[in-house]
């Protein structure tokens, strides 16, 4: 059997071993059902923002495969790959065009945050596909500029009826790990600050200079950095930290796009 997949009615043959199980609606309890509900849902959404971005709208796709309970995503993209550490909710399978959902981890997410948490990390795994392979980041900033790529998915499709609530999604990303992994992944305030530069809240890109630059805790503007990690620390609302209204800056225009914020030296592809 095979894994759910969002946006095509069959996976590509070689794209996931066969002993997997495949995610049947009607056999499974309501909160699966539910989290696969929002997987579509979520899905559907980027797909729509993937196309209106110049800079992804002529590239594939990419499946986005909600993985069978007890199924780990490296393994699933290259058998006998060890487990990344810290386990992502969302793995980027590079070769195979595609964002593996581990479903557990998946799970707590979207009981933690519904939807909005499974919008984020479907952004993300589709901002590691399109993000620059050639610069040499440390791994809490590549993870950094992922979320900020994510951001500008984001809100590229945030004037969508059915969009997450930018507030919640800056909440997910910044607990989307616990501070023990920090040197690999970041701090939750450069992650939420990552993530609503992405949207153009700040007048930050997501460029290799400049999320190099966050990764240190250096930023244009620091006590936003400064109130976005209070907030997240007493668990409230971030509308303080920011406005949702996109802000122009130089040539980064609103909405955001991947090629505005990454600046000219740099593309995406997969």
């Amino acid at each position: 059997m095979s894994p759910a997949v969002a946006g095509r009615s069959a996976l590509h043959p070689t794209s996931i071993s066969a002993g997997m199980a495949l995610v049947l609606l009607g056999a499974i309890p309501a909160s699966a059902t539910d989290l696969n509900a929002a997987v579509q849902a979520s899905s559907a959404q980027l797909r729509r923002a993937w196309a209106a971005d110049p800079g992804t709208a002529s590239l594939p796709f990419p499946q986005v495969v909600l993985l069978p309970p007890g199924v780990v995503a490296s393994g699933a993209c290259s058998p006998g790959a060890p487990a990344r550490k810290p386990a992502p909710r969302a793995l980027a399978c590079v070769a195979r065009n595609q964002v593996l959902l581990q479903h557990g981890l998946m799970a707590t997410a979207f009981n933690d945050y519904n939807t909005p948490a499974v919008t984020y990390w479907i952004a993300v795994g589709l901002a590691e596909i399109i993000q620059p392979k050639d610069t040499a980041l440390s791994p809490a900033a590549a993870n950094l500029q992922a979320n900020c790529l994510a951001g500008v998915l984001l809100g590229a499709g945030s004037r969508q009826p059915s969009a997450p609530n930018a507030d919640t999604v800056v909440q997910a990303a910044g607990r989307a790990y616990g501070d023990g992994v920090n040197a690999a992944v970041g701090t939750t305030e450069q992650r939420a600050y990552a993530v609503l530069s992405g949207y153009g809240g700040t007048p930050s890109g997501c460029s290799t200079a400049e999320m190099a630059a966050l990764a240190r805790g250096v930023v244009p503007e620091p006590a936003k950095l400064a109130t976005l990690a209070e907030g997240l620390r007493a668990n409230s609302n971030l509308a303080s930290a920011y406005r949702s209204q996109c802000q122009p800056v130089g040539k980064k225009p609103c909405p955001r796009t991947t090629a505005s914020t990454l600046g000219s030296s740099q593309s995406t592809g997969p």
